[in-house]
């Protein structure tokens, strides 16, 4: 059976389709735009450094520039050539390397999407779909050299079949997860507007307002949920009937048009998905279809089916239409299938199911420890985001102990120019009174400012003031700059409630209006000086920055609310308490460029006025950029805390994927190690400190701040005893 002859036609159209698709997405990578291609940015972007490699495949490098670049540009050429069959097993060939080593270059590349193209890919380089519809076969009849055939073995679009099968039921069987069966990801994703930002980007915001209390809403919610898991369990087998054929194939379309419009992240997944359903048609449908368009005519249904159907599911009706059977071929004969082919088909499958099958085996939940997910058609399963990772460098030889109680930089051992050396303080228990009288404090979203706490009884006002500061820092002498009290976050809320209210929206257009996002922010301030557990106070201070910064956006640069957000009183985003003594903020032009909030100059040309005072644990990933490439910083009672700043030796696609991935955690660990080593001859330790969000439950550590990554082994088919547990509670080292 597998090897009779049947008509090539549904496979040259899969051909066509899957090499417009492969051949779109490497032309992304290379297309120009004014900050240069992706695939520059990746692999020699400002400061990049390092390229995330999977186990065993470091060899995979790229070629430099401009060489990888041309290569990438010669796989679009492949892809297009492999969809009109011309050259076709040389163009197959090079469009499954130069596809795969794209992705395989770095593992932040990854998606699924990438997956199922190198599969499909890889199972059409094997196949005959040159022999229909191909510019070879052109050739070959216009020359008279070689009398083309237009059939292929029945094996090939069994093959084919068998693996969108497996792609579909194994991305339902992922889903049925306790996540996934109480409403997440779905509830994240349409409560945050991302399916009606995504369809007003397509249809106009005046087509899809009002959307968004459908979305929201748990029945809408529900429905989604469970309609995604039921649909891939079940639409492989529907669409391997004649019966239900044409139903799951109606129902396959809709459900990835859903996806492609309305949710973020499918890439080509869905274009890539419906081509491949089309090939469990009949083999000659193209030519059918055609013919059908050349004299429409509608067959009689079988009416109980059609009646059935359609009381049970509006597509239903489509039940009382059989897919037709393919027409015999009219030459060839058939020939049986080697037993090689068999063997290697066999092989080909059973290494599909073992790494569809193998997270379910591994102790620990996957979603959280991502042990096995990959390569296992996991698709849109969860919601994931990482804001609070930094990694710790262990070298006790950097420091050597200065009196009875301090600790300094080792000059011999740092062999670099003196390190720019913080303080560092926890803001809900910080204490005001205690404070030097000239400080910088660096924060999330308003950057490093400085600050002037006059002495006791003293005016933080006038002339008596401003000496005051000037004797504190002599570089002022001379220069213009203003005293300017703090404000207390509960003013700066009424400043925006205040602001907003004349606002009918904030930017992003049937989201949430003004009063929702001030609301939201009162929340998130309570949460944040309210709670004492690390997590949801982690949760709580990204919300609140998170909300400031969208009201920022809405509002001019000249409102009250923008120069109120300067001079808010310091830490107030990471759940500091009203300052209990007076506090103004030093502001400046001389040193200060104008439109920025992060204070820099001064470490050029000014000495610094004072301690520099940061809280690192209740800091986001993204207002690291402010800071050095090594953050060196005092602790109270033993020896400073080294910090390795990976935001300026990664692009942001990398650090999105270094975030929630442990063994992507582990990679980096090694590679600060071995450029630790390269840079002082010694390697060091390299513990990670990661916070995780998961399908909206609380933030939680992912990996142990207690273990060295950097020499920690990586367990491939097995649990890593370095992940810890979802909900595991430890206090940060």
């Amino acid at each position: 059976m597998l090897g009779q002859p049947v008509d090539g036609a549904s496979l040259a159209f899969a051909r066509c389709g899957l090499g417009i698709a492969l051949a779109t997405v490497l032309a992304e990578y290379v297309w120009p735009h004014a900050t240069g291609t992706a695939l520059q940015v990746l692999i020699s972007g400002p400061g990049v450094t390092w390229l995330q490699p999977y186990p065993g495949l470091s060899w995979i490098r790229p070629l430099g520039e401009p060489w990888s670049t041309a290569l990438v540009w010669l796989g679009v050429v492949a892809c297009l050539c492999f969809a009109a069959g011309l050259f076709y097993r040389l163009a197959a060939v090079l469009q499954v390397s130069i596809f795969t080593w794209l992705w395989l270059l770095d593992q932040s590349i990854y998606g699924n999407h990438f997956y199922l193209g190198s599969v499909l890919a890889l199972l059409f380089a094997l196949l005959p779909a040159g022999n229909r519809w191909s510019l070879d076969n052109l050739i070959q009849s216009a020359t008279g050299s070689v009398r083309p055939t237009t059939t292929v073995p029945y094996g090939a679009i069994v093959l084919l079949r068998a693996q969108m099968w497996l792609v579909y039921f194994f991305a339902g069987a992922s889903k049925i997860h306790p996540d996934w069966l109480s409403g997440e990801p779905i509830r994240t994703w349409f409560r945050g507007g991302v399916p009606v930002e995504r369809l007003a980007a397509v249809f106009g915001s005046q087509a899809v307002a009002g959307l968004q209390p459908v979305f929201a809403n748990e029945a809408t919610i529900y429905f989604f949920s469970y309609a995604g898991l039921i649909f891939d369990l079940v639409v492989g087998t529907l669409l391997c009937l004649r019966r239900t054929r044409a139903f799951a194939f109606a129902a396959a379309c809709f459900f990835h048009l859903t996806n492609f419009l309305a949710m973020e992240r499918v890439g080509v997944v869905a274009p890539l998905a419906w081509v491949g359903t089309t090939l469990f048609f009949a083999p000659d449908w193209p030519l059918a279809f055609v013919r059908w368009l050349r004299r429409p005519r509608i067959e009689k249904p079988d009416w109980p089916w059609f009646f059935a159907g359609l009381l049970l599911f509006p597509l239903g009706l489509l039940l009382g239409w059989r897919s037709p059977s393919a027409r015999p071929p009219s030459a060839d004969s058939s020939r049986p299938l080697s037993r090689a082919a068999l063997a290697v088909a066999t092989a080909w499958f059973a290494l599909q199911l073992f790494l569809s099958l193998r997270h379910f085996v591994i102790p620990g939940d996957g979603y959280w420890t991502e042990e096995g997910m990959r390569f296992s058609w996991a698709l849109m399963t969860r919601n994931k985001t990482g804001q609070f990772t930094r990694f710790e460098v262990d070298d006790p030889r950097l420091f050597r102990r200065q009196g009875a109680s301090g600790w300094t930089v080792d000059p011999v051992q740092w062999a670099a120019s003196p390190p720019l050396i913080y303080d560092e303080i926890d803001a809900p228990a910080v204490a005001w009174e205690r404070l030097p009288a000239v400080f910088l404090a660096c924060e999330p979203l308003l950057g490093e400012r400085c600050f002037f706490r006059p002495a006791a009884g003293e005016s933080g006002t006038g002339d008596v003031a401003r000496a005051a500061v000037v004797r504190l820092w002599p570089e002022l002498r001379g220069q213009e700059f203003r005293l300017t009290p703090v404000v207390p976050l509960e003013r700066l809320l009424a400043t925006a409630e205040h602001e907003l209210a004349s606002q009918r929206s904030l930017k992003r257009p049937n989201r949430e209006s003004f009063a929702d996002v001030l609301r939201a922010v009162h929340v998130r301030a309570r949460e944040v000086q309210a709670t004492d557990n690390p997590a949801l106070q982690l949760r709580a201070v990204r919300g609140l920055t998170n909300r400031l910064l969208q009201i920022a956006q809405a509002l001019p640069a000249s409102s009250m609310f923008q120069r109120e957000l300067s001079t808010l009183a310091p830490w107030m985003l990471q759940g500091a308490r009203a300052p209990s003594t007076p506090l103004f903020v030093i502001e400046g032009n001389a040193w200060r460029a104008p439109g920025e909030n992060v204070l820099a100059i001064w470490r050029q040309t000014m000495r610094r006025p004072g301690p520099e005072l940061v809280d690192l644990d209740r800091l986001e990933s993204r207002f690291w950029g402010m800071l050095p490439p090594i953050v060196i910083v005092r602790t109270q009672g033993g020896a400073p805390r080294v910090c390795w700043n990976y935001w300026l030796d990664t692009t942001p696609q990398q650090r999105e994927s270094l975030a929630i991935f442990p063994h992507v955690l582990q990679s980096y660990a090694a590679h600060v190690a071995e450029t630790w080593q390269a840079r002082f001859q010694r390697r060091p330790g390299v513990r990670a400190v990661a916070y995780v969000e998961l399908n909206g439950h609380p933030q939680a550590l992912l990996v142990d701040p207690r273990v060295d990554l950097a020499s920690a082994p990586l367990v491939h088919l097995g649990h890593n005893a370095w992940i810890l547990p979802r909900g595991a509670t430890l206090k940060l080292p």
